[in-house]
């Protein structure tokens, strides 16, 4: 805890329950496991944006330079002014106006934009309502939800195997699946098992908790081997997650071109309709 930078909430939660239960051996070979893991994750995504991230970067020098150097001297060339141009074309002119005039405070405008939203991610509520509003998003919140479900079960099953009791388990894992939205539904979870409730019947009734959360658990409690169920849990996620990982990389790419083609050709046709009003009313 000394070291923020070099150690993650997770990995910290993680040493944190190994020293509660006296299972640190097991927690940090299960945190390597993990480590390897989300490495090899981290490495697939990042070969697989190479070219997405080099096309987006094209096509955006692309706009700008079609925006701030080709269609002022188009429209410079025809009669009449801006005024006598189409619509289309007279949008992207005042588009390309308020970038050339005023690069500057639109540069600043961003990083303050970004800092200021860098500082208030660091709030909690601000950081729960943001991780709410990515849990709603298709898909993208189903593997959001897996990731954190993933870190919880796996430090829980750590914690209940070694006898640690309920109320210790879902302190410390719930603070290791290190997502706002779902630390908080476990806080709360942890506060009802204190009033007696069952972890089942807490969990159902948290906000967005994954049935199949819910099912495990209470499969684990009527049969006494909550511990293995949670952990068979962990490593279905385990393998759902990279599924996932993959099915958005081959989405993005043809996402980023039909948005891109239509954005250029948006450009294109801005700048070709003032030569076509000027050869039909010649």
């Amino acid at each position: 805890e000394a070291h923020p930078r070099s150690f993650g909430p997770v990995f910290r939660a993680s040493v944190q329950a190994g020293e509660m239960s006296g299972a640190l051996p097991r927690v940090l070979s299960s945190q390597a496991a993990f480590l390897e893991w989300s490495a090899s994750i981290r490495q697939t995504t990042m070969q697989a944006l190479t070219y997405p991230l080099m096309l987006c970067s094209a096509i955006l020098g692309l706009v700008v330079v079609m925006l701030t150097f080709v269609l002022p001297r188009i429209v410079g060339m025809m009669p009449g002014g801006q005024e006598a141009l189409p619509g289309p074309t007279r949008f992207l002119m005042q588009v390309s106006d308020l970038l050339t005039g005023n690069w500057l405070l639109l540069l600043s405008a961003l990083v303050a934009a970004v800092t200021g939203a860098m500082v208030a991610l660091r709030r909690e509520p601000v950081a729960v309502s943001v991780r709410r509003a990515l849990l709603r998003v298709p898909r993208l919140g189903e593997l959001l939800g897996m990731l954190a479900v993933s870190r919880f079960a796996r430090t829980a099953s750590i914690l209940q195997d070694a006898g640690c009791d309920m109320l210790s388990v879902l302190d410390v894992a719930g603070q290791a699946c290190g997502d706002p939205a779902y630390r908080r539904t476990f806080s709360r979870a942890r506060d009802q098992v204190a009033r007696g409730e069952s972890l089942s019947d807490a969990l159902e009734a948290g906000h967005r908790v994954d049935p199949l959360l819910v099912q495990m658990v209470r499969v684990g409690e009527q049969t006494g081997e909550l511990d293995t169920c949670l952990g068979r849990l962990s490593d279905y996620y385990d393998q759902e997650v990279p599924r996932l990982v993959k099915w958005f990389l081959a989405l993005l790419e043809p996402a980023i071109l039909l948005v891109a083609g239509s954005v250029v050709a948006f450009i294109l046709m801005a700048a070709i309709l003032p030569m076509i009003s000027l050869y039909q009313s010649m």
